[in-house]
């Protein structure tokens, strides 16, 4: 296995930032049809590096309690996107994160 956090001299462009992101919980995710409760797990990903966190079974109130790490190049530009998922059956998207910027960033 790969460890997506090791960079070697010759990448074309040196990462610049480390960037940690810790999955406590979610709440009140909707039902399922058949008022089932749904089976969720979180998709996490910076440029063309992805994870996914454990799946937290039959519940709208799922706890992750997962740390991730990404290795940034463009801090400024780059973005994480979070998408939450039900794996019940088929993943379909339950719904999508979009972090608030650190105040410092707008200055």
């Amino acid at each position: 296995m790969v460890n997506s956090l090791t960079q070697t001299q010759r990448s074309a462009e040196l990462s610049s930032a480390l960037l940690s992101v810790f999955l406590d919980r979610a709440a009140d995710l909707p039902l399922r049809k058949g008022s089932k409760p749904p089976s969720a797990y979180v998709s996490l990903s910076v440029r063309n590096v992805s994870y996914k966190s454990k799946t937290a079974t039959s519940t709208s109130d799922p706890i992750w309690d997962e740390g991730f790490s990404f290795l940034v190049k463009r801090p400024h530009v780059e973005s994480l996107e979070l998408q939450v998922k039900d794996e019940g059956g088929r993943a379909c998207r339950v719904g999508v994160a979009e972090p608030a910027p650190h105040p410092a960033a707008g200055s």
